[in-house]
């Protein structure tokens, strides 16, 4: 699915708009895009999705007709879980009605062979759920701190937990997110 940014900050927030048809601009206009790919827990290693964003300019009022075709490819590949970093969500919760809470784990692992810096996890609210709080319950130690941005309690929108330090091989850590079904 790909997202117009609004506020071109490179988080995919509540008010960022599905893009379905073609956008229309004028010179000097600037659009950020979030495309958001979603990886079925059975994909195949090596599995792989496309993705080719094109844009085709055409500029009004140029003697003779002016056209340029600009394009873009993307592509997400499904690692083995021995390639880097690797997130696991999961949720105990396997149904729930309005009011109840409804709790989070990703779990955030490196099997690489070199460390990772400047470590961001992104998620955000489900549909149908305002946030309770958002947390870093297991930090590493080479991992020396944690910037949590979130909704307040009660809103809907990005999550972002933003690690200093470096996350080594073979450790991992874990945040949570809590949220209530509306």
């Amino acid at each position: 699915m790909l997202y117009q940014d609004l506020n071109c900050d490179g988080n995919l927030d509540s008010n960022d708009v599905a893009i379905s048809s073609p956008l229309n601009v004028s010179a000097g206009d600037q659009v950020c895009l979030i495309t958001k790919v979603q990886v079925p827990t059975n994909a195949p290693n090596g599995g792989q999705h496309v993705l080719t964003l094109s844009a085709n300019v055409n500029f009004i009022n140029a003697a003779p007709a002016l056209n340029r075709l600009y394009s873009v490819t993307d592509v997400t590949t499904v690692g083995d879980g021995n390639s880097g970093l690797v997130l696991e969500k999961s949720s105990p919760t396997s149904s729930a009605a309005p009011g109840d809470t409804i709790t989070y784990a990703i779990t955030y692992t490196i099997f690489g062979t070199e460390p990772i810096g400047d470590l961001v996890i992104k998620d955000v609210t489900p549909s149908y759920t305002t946030l309770v709080d958002a947390t870093a319950d297991t930090i590493p130690d080479n991992l020396t701190g944690v910037a949590i941005t979130a909704p307040a309690s009660g809103e809907t929108g990005a999550i972002r937990w933003e690690f200093s330090g470096q996350l080594l091989p073979g450790v991992s850590g874990i945040v949570r997110f809590r949220v209530i079904l509306d």
